[in-house]
């Protein structure tokens, strides 16, 4: 049996690399939403729609925006239900989303790179290479400060494709069911 391929030291730092590179970003981001909001917020209505349907389910007015008329105008109800969550324990969601947000973008930076080192494993920079990618990309570290249910989103569908590579069918396609 072959030995198996020398790692550099870059190898086992890469996953502590992405997160500090995905955590440099949202910070610069959140800089500059401070700087030109003054405070905390979403930047989108549907970010404060989801907010609003968390709140409703947290106090037990439903899943609604307008208490005791349930509508289907939350389009992922799973995230309607983790930021409910959060509601509950923290009794605000615009922090705990961001951080949620940042959590979720990552896990993703990490799993990209898990999984483009197994498809590549020759290759020390690929897969680095492929989680900054997601970790610096401009789109989604602005969707994970969003308070929007794309950070989760994306994370399921990565879960789904490193679970995939592995060779592990069913936990693929749990992730991508639930994240659908």
């Amino acid at each position: 049996m072959p030995d198996p391929p020398r790692r550099s030291a870059w190898h086992a730092a890469s996953p502590l690399l992405l997160v500090a590179a995905a955590l440099l970003a949202a910070l610069w981001f959140l800089a500059a939403e401070h700087r030109i909001a003054t405070r905390w917020g979403f930047p989108l209505d549907d970010s404060w729609i989801y907010a609003t349907f968390a709140r409703n389910v947290a106090t037990g007015q439903g899943y609604s925006f307008n208490p005791g008329e349930h509508v289907a105008g939350a389009t992922g109800p799973l995230y309607v239900f983790v930021l409910a969550l959060l509601y509950q324990i923290f009794w605000d969601v615009v922090l705990p989303a961001k951080v949620v947000g940042i959590l979720c973008l990552c896990a993703t930076a990490v799993l990209t790179h898990r999984t483009m080192r197994r498809l590549a494993p020759e290759s020390e920079a690929a897969p680095l290479v492929a989680g900054l990618s997601i970790a610096l990309s401009p789109a989604l570290v602005w969707a994970a400060l969003s308070g929007m249910e794309i950070p989760l989103y994306v994370l399921l569908v990565t879960a789904g494709l490193w679970f995939y590579v592995r060779g592990q069918g069913i936990p693929a396609a749990l992730c991508w069911a639930v994240g659908v």
